[in-house]
């Protein structure tokens, strides 16, 4: 990727237009114009929203799991698995099915904690 960015660079500085860059190289116009307006080397990519396919229908029960969560004591609080669990033992009887580990894991470690004002009790 670094080589594609350096010739693009070169490509454009010989006077070549970004639709003749685009075509050489099987770029879109648009990837092309971004090359060149970023001083960058390498591509970054980042997404902006983690979606969370899975855990859609779970999505207000895991909030209100994490609410409640980040209200304990830190001794008490629950790692991943348990609001797996917990969350596995609130959908069953509704549903039939929850959202496996891995999402919840991934949603976990993705939610912001709650503001210290927030935790009074």
């Amino acid at each position: 990727m670094v080589e594609t960015i350096a010739r693009v660079r070169r490509e454009h500085a010989k006077g070549k237009s970004v639709g003749a860059i685009a075509r050489s190289l099987k770029l879109s116009r648009e990837t092309v114009s971004k090359y060149l307006r970023s001083g960058e080397t390498a591509p970054r990519y980042e997404r902006q929203v983690q979606p969370y396919p899975q855990l859609a229908v779970f999505q207000k029960d895991l909030e209100r799991l994490v609410e409640e969560n980040d209200r304990q004591p830190v001794r008490d609080r629950l790692d991943y698995l348990g609001f797996f669990k917990r969350l596995q033992a609130a959908c069953q009887p509704t549903s039939g099915w929850g959202p496996s580990a891995f999402p919840v894991q991934r949603y976990r470690a993705g939610a912001p904690p709650l503001q210290a004002a927030s935790r009074t009790r």
